[in-house]
């Protein structure tokens, strides 16, 4: 049977901006971007001084692995690593070459993670790569997808009937993409991109 408790957040931490769950303890980063381990049976609270500690929304996103936990920005400009085992914290500086962040600097970089088996990976909330990391080791690599064009796209939603929306091409191009469709009613070929631009014309 499922039950909640509630337990009360020890006054020394200054609120919480993320916390995860790990080995009995919770790990939490408070606004002022200190890291504190929070023992919620025995009350024992730890502070993880942090070096590069910088007050909220300088930091945001947290994910706590066997070896390192890797602190992840809002909107500033470091991720963090720090050691489990000597608490050293270490200022990330092994960017992909063409790495780059194309969003104002009010945005998030870095906005939840998703995880699998064995990965954490944090999304391009505003850059060109997925930050990957290691649920065991720790270690970090960096993904970069490769999308498909925007025709590519228009055939995917064709082919598996999903609905398309012209919000998300240009004009010229959504026309090009429509000429000599099949109908679905009587399967005939429909020149809808050339009588679309009649009828504006």
């Amino acid at each position: 049977e499922e039950s909640v408790r509630k337990h009360k957040l020890p006054g020394v931490i200054n609120g919480c901006v993320h916390a995860e769950w790990k080995d009995d303890l919770f790990y939490i980063l408070d606004l002022e971007g200190k890291l504190y381990t929070w023992d919620i049976q025995t009350g024992n609270v730890e502070k993880w001084l942090l070096d590069e500690a910088k007050p909220y929304p300088n930091y945001r996103e947290m994910v706590v692995t066997d070896r390192k936990v890797w602190i992840l920005p809002e909107v500033g400009n470091d991720i963090l690593s720090i050691d489990k085992e000597t608490r050293k914290t270490e200022k990330y500086n092994k960017y992909p070459l063409d790495f780059v962040h194309a969003a104002p600097d009010n945005y998030s970089k870095y906005y939840v993670h998703c995880e699998d088996k064995k990965n954490y990976y944090f999304s391009m909330h505003s850059g060109n790569y997925i930050f990957c990391v290691e649920k065991e080791s720790g270690k970090e690599r960096w993904i970069k997808p490769h999308f498909p064009n925007e025709e590519k796209i228009f055939d995917f939603y064709k082919k598996n009937s999903l609905y398309i929306n012209e919000w998300g091409y240009h004009l010229s191009d959504y026309m090009r993409f429509i000429r000599n469709e099949k109908s679905a009613l009587n399967k005939q070929i429909l020149n809808n991109g050339e009588k679309i631009w009649k009828g504006m014309k």
